[in-house]
């Protein structure tokens, strides 16, 4: 598995990820012309077109190839494919994305409220500042949202996910490091 082959899978995912936005583009085109939406659904704030999505998921596709190829190799020679969790963390963020996106077209407010807070808990629970979850998310949000805004959504979840670890890396250190000696005189 060369330096190519990583290109490869990343242009792979990138191109699936961008047939993907297209067909949303050409359905919602097709269907009274492509949707604009105002950032946390107030109007006046900025209008954001799903259009962006085109620049936006092949970004995240390119990431998320590279990734799956990095994956692929670090595992074990015996077994191909990135391991499970992997694909549990992809899968698992599309469905919450999706179930989110789904209260929220149908109207089921305590769904929506309940899942979008939940959101702080798993942030701190799980790495969502990959781009696994990342992309799953994303894309279970999609066809409610475009890929803007849950992308947005997303990476501010991410940050607060990779906030958290690092500040609990740095205690655990800081925590280790009380009472060793620091070397000097004996």
């Amino acid at each position: 598995m060369g330096f190519d082959s990583r290109y490869r899978t990343a242009a792979l995912s990138s191109l699936a990820v961008t047939a993907l936005a297209a067909l949303h583009l050409a359905y919602e085109h097709s269907n009274g012309g492509v949707v604009s939406h105002h950032l946390l659904a107030r109007p006046d704030l900025p209008l954001i077109s799903n259009w962006l999505e085109l620049a936006v998921l092949p970004v995240l596709g390119w990431l998320f190839g590279w990734r799956l190829h990095g994956r692929s190799a670090a595992g074990s020679p015996t077994r191909a494919g990135a391991p499970r969790s992997f694909w549990f963390a992809a899968g698992g963020a599309f469905a919450y994305g999706a179930l989110l996106a789904g209260g929220f077209e149908f109207g089921v407010s305590d769904l929506t409220s309940a899942l979008f807070y939940g959101l702080f808990l798993i942030a701190v629970a799980l790495p969502v500042y990959r781009v696994e979850f990342l992309l799953g998310f994303v894309l279970g949000m999609t066809f409610t949202f475009g890929g803007v805004l849950p992308a947005l959504i997303g990476a501010v979840f991410g940050l607060i996910s990779l906030g958290v670890r690092l500040v609990a890396r740095a205690v655990v250190w800081a925590a280790r490091s009380v009472g060793r000696p620091t070397g000097g005189a004996r």
